[in-house]
């Protein structure tokens, strides 16, 4: 008999052969199945990579329970987008994860689909409430109205953030404040060691630098616009700072001097530093450049439509983001395009990691995370803003985005 429940759904595919009847097929034949009980274990709310399994009985010509029913393929899908889980049945029992592409939907159709020539009539339909993991959640923090561009938070909660037309905020004492900088130029990257020391880097070669509570112009010996900043892991490492023009810059406080580019003609958008001698940088065409001390290797990422972000857990697994919701890994010797559908289209601009999470932004609230090897939705902040970077300190995660909004991360 077919069961129900809450996150049980019993498709009796042919309802003769669920009530016990013959189905036609000939005696003895018992390789043929004329139908199935298909039995699909999966949560009424799902996010992505949601875990279910799927249990079937198969049934002979006479109604008869056949067990150890093997090499099923089954497919599922979601609305109309195939997500390619093919499964293999071994004993009438198969396990496999949702892949929901990270769209933005309430309700789906889930399809199931056995895909074989054993069994003639194989198909079950389940609706489900797509939703976003639980525990996380963006709280509008600040508001500044502009752009804010670029942020950096240490453990200790100390926080800087650079935008448009020299906008300059600071966070002390879990208050984020504006402070007034003088410039016109939009800051674009940011970067520190704690509030004694801390930098925004922007259009024109600006270089602004934090010391003794006050902010002041620091010459970079660059006009060029420059767009990320990166500290090493150790107190004693250098910043490294990338821009147009293939410019590539490394020093602390006064003192900076110009490195040999990996390439004189690319827009360099982000930066990494493993340690002391081992940093990754990012062009706009989808190029990653690795510096090891001595001189420049490279790769193509495979983000063909022009990299963003750059952020690395490891030296073996850094994480490239773009536009049309492309990420990118790199495993310390190639480069791998991550599993995302084509519908999944938001700009992707930044990333950071929590505890060996990967978090990343980009347009229209996206707010995505890697999870035990899957991307997943998180609850996006409200209206669904334009988010433009994302920084990690301790456990305190901050966002910003185009419209001047200053995001925290729950």
């Amino acid at each position: 008999m077919c069961r129900s429940s809450v996150i049980w759904t019993c498709a009796c595919v042919l309802l003769a052969a669920c009530a016990g009847e013959p189905t036609g097929v000939p005696e003895g034949d018992g390789s043929r199945f004329e139908a199935f009980e298909l039995q699909l274990m999966a949560p009424g709310f799902v996010t992505e990579c949601s875990p279910f399994d799927v249990q079937v009985l198969a049934l002979d010509a006479r109604g008869q329970v056949v067990s150890g029913f093997d090499e099923i393929l089954s497919v599922f899908s979601m609305s109309n987008t195939l997500t390619l889980n093919t499964l293999v049945m071994r004993n009438g029992v198969a396990s496999g994860s949702l892949r929901i592409g990270l769209v933005y939907r309430d309700v789906a159709n889930l399809t199931v689909l056995a895909s074989t020539t054993r069994v003639k009539h194989s198909l079950a339909r389940q609706q489900i409430f797509v939703g976003d993991i639980p525990g996380y959640q963006f709280e509008l923090v600040a508001f500044f109205g502009r752009n804010l561009r670029s942020i950096w938070v240490d453990g200790t909660g100390f926080g800087v953030a650079g935008g448009a037309f020299g906008l300059v905020v600071e966070r002390v004492g879990g208050v984020w404040r504006e402070v007034e900088s003088g410039l016109g130029a939009d800051l674009l990257g940011a970067t520190g060691f704690g509030p004694e020391e801390a930098y925004l880097v922007g259009d024109g070669g600006r270089l602004l630098l934090r010391e003794e509570g006050r902010w002041g112009s620091v010459s970079s010996g660059v006009v060029t616009q420059l767009l990320s900043a990166h500290r090493g892991p150790g107190r004693d490492d250098d910043v490294w700072v990338v821009g147009v023009n293939g410019v590539v810059l490394r020093g602390r406080r006064h003192e900076w001097r110009q490195m040999p580019s990996p390439d004189p003609q690319a827009a360099l958008r982000a930066v990494w530093v493993a340690r002391s001698e081992q940093a990754y940088v990012g062009s706009a065409d989808g190029m990653v450049y690795r510096w090891d001390g001595a001189g420049w290797t490279g790769w193509d990422s495979g983000l063909e439509n022009g990299l963003q972000g750059l952020w690395g857990v490891s030296e073996g697994e850094i994480y490239a983001t773009g536009g049309l919701g492309a990420i990118a890994r790199f495993n310390g010797t190639t480069w791998e395009l991550q599993p995302m559908l084509p519908e999944f289209t938001a700009a992707l601009r930044d990333a950071s990691a929590l505890a060996g999470e990967v978090i990343v932004v980009g347009s229209n609230g996206a707010v995505i995370v890697q999870r035990n090897g899957c991307w997943v939705r998180i609850n996006p902040p409200p209206e669904n803003p334009d988010m433009r970077s994302v920084a990690v300190g301790g456990s305190l995660v901050f966002g910003t985005s185009g419209g001047g909004g200053i995001y925290r991360l729950h």
